[in-house]
């Protein structure tokens, strides 16, 4: 967006920035979630006849976790790792040391990640009040088209909500460069530059998705780009006169 553009961003309404980051949130988003439900769709369907065919019953109530199979179950992932489900009593610790090469160990009380050098713990206290069972699973998955569609509809919102507190978050960086160049910038005006300075960085985000999911440092390239656009805005708009 060229800095001419931002001169009048800053005396316009705010309900008219508004409307225009509706706008831009509905015109990438839809495009970027239909790509991401694609592109799931494929996975999902294999995952679900190997959940129909391989997966043992089970059932998550109350915080713990019961499979009906012999423990330990050990799956190959096809990647080098396994996948260690002991329901046994056992800590994921004592398994991990029996089986190093794990990246998931599922026990009745939590589930153990080891990806790239990072682990993260997950403990089903937090599912106390949900019964989930393979037959649920396998609905889930089964109904995987409308849950997409629920995903889209109900994502539209969320994403607006979170773009209008990310521009006004960005809002005080571009007063803090608008004191830098010396203009006389309200936090009003700010939010609004900010809103406008959201159009590049998230039509990247949205191409970056689809394009590079694997994108080691997203949230780097988003927030460069935005500053870098929080800067084009202010100075843009320092030419008006109602800054100067």
């Amino acid at each position: 967006m060229r800095p001419a553009a931002y001169r009048g961003f800053a005396s316009q309404g705010t309900n008219e920035a508004l409307r225009y980051l509706a706008c831009l949130v509905l015109l990438v988003s839809i495009p970027t979630f239909l790509y991401i439900y694609i592109d799931m769709s494929a996975g999902v369907q294999k995952l679900a006849e190997q959940i129909k065919t391989g997966w043992p019953d089970f059932k998550l109530a109350q915080g713990q976790l019961r499979v009906y199979s012999v423990m330990p179950m050990v799956i190959n992932n096809g990647d080098g790792s396994l996948t260690v489900i002991d329901t046994t009593g056992r800590a994921y610790s004592t398994i991990l040391h029996d089986y190093p090469t794990a990246s998931y160990i599922i026990t009745r009380d939590q589930i153990f990640q080891r990806r790239t050098g990072q682990a993260r713990v997950v403990d089903f206290k937090m599912t106390r009040q949900i019964t989930f069972t393979k037959q649920t699973l396998v609905y889930c998955l089964d109904h995987f088209t409308w849950l997409g569609v629920l995903m889209i509809i109900f994502g539209f919102p969320f994403l607006y909500l979170f773009k209008i507190l990310e521009a006004a978050a960005a809002a005080v960086v571009a007063l803090l460069v608008g004191m830098a160049a010396r203009a006389r910038l309200n936090y009003e005006q700010a939010f609004r530059i900010s809103l406008y300075a959201l159009t590049v960085p998230f039509i990247v985000q949205g191409a970056q998705k689809a394009l590079w999911p694997g994108c080691p440092y997203p949230g780097l390239v988003f927030y460069s780009v935005l500053f870098i656009y929080l800067v084009i805005g202010v100075i843009g708009a320092t030419r008006s006169r109602i800054l100067l």
